[in-house]
């Protein structure tokens, strides 16, 4: 099944001030607010949305990681949010990122959670999924292993401290990944997103994403890697 590339023109990227498109003039844009490098299934519906915030991205956004298979094929992650009522973009093992909604809209992802205040940071906030298994279980035979029984390698995996906000072990993002999420999460600051945080942050004591499966803590990350591209 063929996934659709929603751009204005193969290898085509739009200016920054045509980034963020805010209706759809035709069929190659189906979505509002779109990231110009994301792909979408045209075959599928858009996910499912509570919130809008009416032409603006919102002002908070919260990267996961799916504490899943990494190989995951993207069409089934859709499937799998639109079926749950869940709604993030998500990227693929290899640093692809999908978007099955219009960027000025959201719904559920973060569950139980306060940031600055605030409860239900779903209302106000934005995310993606990442595919990457998380935090990793080290089991009697001396193998790491996710939760769902995934052996992982030592190349693939790694020990972080007390500069994240829950130290162990985890699976780290691709280096595709990281690449690309720091061109993402740009984007998004370039075109009004004010904040970004992890799951570990709004819902500390009950999510670890993306913790230790970056390679730095998230404010480092985006002090580092992000900023310079804004």
């Amino acid at each position: 099944m063929k996934c659709f590339k929603n751009k204005k023109e193969v290898n085509e990227r739009p200016s920054v001030k045509d980034e963020v498109q805010t209706k759809v003039p035709d069929k190659k844009y189906p979505l509002r607010l779109f990231y110009p490098d994301a792909h979408f299934f045209p075959e599928l519906p858009t996910l499912s949305v509570r919130y809008n915030w009416e032409g603006k991205l919102p002002e908070i956004f919260v990267v996961h990681f799916t504490a899943g298979w990494q190989n995951q094929k993207p069409i089934d992650f859709m499937k799998s949010f639109i079926k749950r009522g869940l709604c993030t973009y998500f990227m693929d093992e290899n640093g692809q990122v999908y978007q099955q909604h219009h960027g000025d809209t959201g719904g559920g992802h973060v569950g139980t959670s306060k940031w600055n205040g605030r409860n239900t940071v779903s209302s106000f906030a934005g995310g993606i999924e990442i595919a990457c298994g998380g935090k990793l279980k080290k089991h009697s035979d001396g193998t790491y292993r996710t939760w769902f029984n995934k052996k992982i390698s030592e190349t693939s995996r790694r020990k972080v401290g007390s500069e994240y906000r829950e130290p162990g072990y985890y699976e780290v993002y691709t280096a595709a990944q990281e690449t690309e999420l720091a061109k993402f999460l740009a984007w998004l600051l370039r075109n009004g997103v004010k904040e970004i945080v992890g799951h570990d942050d709004v819902s500390p004591g009950r999510k670890n994403d993306p913790g230790g499966s970056l390679s730095l803590p998230l404010n480092e990350f985006v002090r580092q890697r992000v900023k310079p591209l804004v």
